[in-house]
């Protein structure tokens, strides 16, 4: 979807895309009944390919509440009347199921602006290296601010000495992956003609770009966006990749 316009000096168009994804397997061989991939070190979350789920969804446990000791426990998904391994279930996805752009161009009087930004949503990342996040570069005071204590029972973790390899094979690992991130934004300024021709010099065009310089999430790794293994099997699941990086470039066009 794309719009453009001119008032007075000032000429702009904002341009906007997206798509949508409905990641479900319809169907598998009747002598398959899953196809399973990628297993995590320390934790029994395993990506898996099932009838009726998205393709390489995350299986573990689904976390119920904290205990009166800030253990967490865990819901009965089979409704059996207890919580073991019969409750794996699916706990999230690393395909996002929507993505989106949007390009926005300004000019007036010789300057020109360009801004360009992409996201995603709908999609979860798990961390297996989960110990770096952007606010601390290690992430044990981000933990120790967000477990479980008397004094926060509404926490996002268990107690600190309650962190077992169930709660680490639960969604308590997994996190939002939705993000949105300027991509670039880019200022020039063309010199007039009247000074350039003196210079025989048809076009002269300065300018500024800064890239990957803001990523909009509450994703707490380095970058969403980057944040995903290679092999198919190991969608969403982050092992330390490093972030996009960040680049400012300068230069100037010239035109005889």
């Amino acid at each position: 979807l794309g719009w453009k316009d001119k008032i007075g000096d000032l000429t702009y168009s904002v341009n906007a895309n997206m798509a949508t994804l409905k990641n479900e397997l319809t169907y598998l061989d009747p002598s398959i009944k899953t196809i399973q991939g990628t297993t995590l070190q320390g934790s029994s979350i395993i990506t898996e390919c099932k009838v009726g789920e998205p393709l390489w969804y995350f299986k573990g446990y689904k976390f119920d509440k904290f205990d009166q000791n800030g253990m967490a426990t865990f819901k009965d998904v089979n409704g059996d009347g207890k919580w073991d391994s019969n409750d794996v279930t699916n706990i999230g996805s690393g395909l996002p199921t929507f993505n989106y752009g949007i390009t926005i161009n300004l000019a007036y009087k010789g300057f020109d602006l360009l801004v360009f930004g992409t996201g995603a949503a709908g999609f979860d990342i798990l961390p297996q290296a989960w110990r770096v996040d952007r606010k601390y570069c290690n992430n044990y005071s981000w933990y120790y601010e967000n477990s479980w204590t008397p004094q926060n029972t509404n926490a996002k973790f268990p107690s600190v000495k309650n962190w077992t390899k169930d709660a680490y094979s639960s969604d308590l690992a997994v996190f939002n992956g939705d993000y949105f991130k300027i991509k670039q934004v880019q200022l020039g300024y063309t010199i007039p003609s009247k000074i350039t021709k003196k210079l025989f010099i048809s076009n002269l065009r300065v300018f500024a770009s800064f890239d990957n310089f803001f990523t909009f999430t509450k994703y707490i790794g380095l970058d969403p966006e980057t944040a995903s293994a290679n092999n198919s099997s190991s969608l969403g699941i982050d092992m330390g990749t490093y972030p996009t990086a960040k680049q400012a470039t300068f230069g100037v066009n010239v035109s005889f």
